[in-house]
């Protein structure tokens, strides 16, 4: 069995009480009684309002130019932070998504505002930037360019840990005789 709760004597019940007719009020000249309005927008004038809403959504969109920016530097999610946050402030933009994992961020912002110079000023920010150009690149063309810079990456990091190990190898050459080893 479950456990009700019940109600001390001393606290009343809460109650609700609604008028069975709606209000009535009377048009001033007239003599007669109209109904009350249920809201400050009746439904006829709430959706004529909408599509003028969504006409202005939709201008407002077509204005909007989007571009895509090739951003390198970025480590962690408080790189991605910065880059966010350094867009937000961009005069003209309207909105940004960065990504870490491809290096990219796409703006859309007003089509008077310069997208080499948002660039700029996230390569002053200490985030190389580069504005990417649509018209000359297919839509594998993002992909193929970030496994380029990948695999560059990956061959840069690789001669660094064979010079590494050369050097390495080198210096135990160097200490030998410290160890009371002296190579021929």
């Amino acid at each position: 069995g479950g456990v009700v709760a019940s109600r001390p004597p001393s606290v009343p019940a809460p109650s609700l009480h609604l008028p069975e007719t709606a209000p009535e009020i009377e048009l001033e000249g007239a003599g007669q009684l109209a109904p009350a309005p249920e809201s400050p927008q009746s439904d006829a004038s709430a959706s004529a309002s909408l599509p003028e809403e969504t006409a202005t959504q939709e201008t407002t969109k077509n204005l909007e130019k989007t571009y895509v920016l090739d951003v390198e530097g970025m480590m962690c999610a408080g790189c991605v932070s910065t880059v966010e946050k350094t867009l937000a402030q961009s005069e003209g933009v309207v909105s940004q998504s960065v990504n870490l994992v491809t290096e990219m961020a796409a703006i859309a912002c007003d089509p008077k505002v310069n997208p080499a110079a948002i660039a700029q000023t996230l390569t002053d920010a200490g985030y190389p930037s580069t504005l990417r150009q649509s018209e000359d690149s297919a839509g594998l063309s993002a992909e193929t360019d970030w496994l380029a810079r990948q695999q560059a990456a990956q061959t840069a990091q690789k001669n660094q840990v064979a010079i590494a190990l050369l050097l390495l190898a080198l210096s135990t050459l160097g200490h030998l005789q410290h160890f009371g080893l002296r190579p021929d």
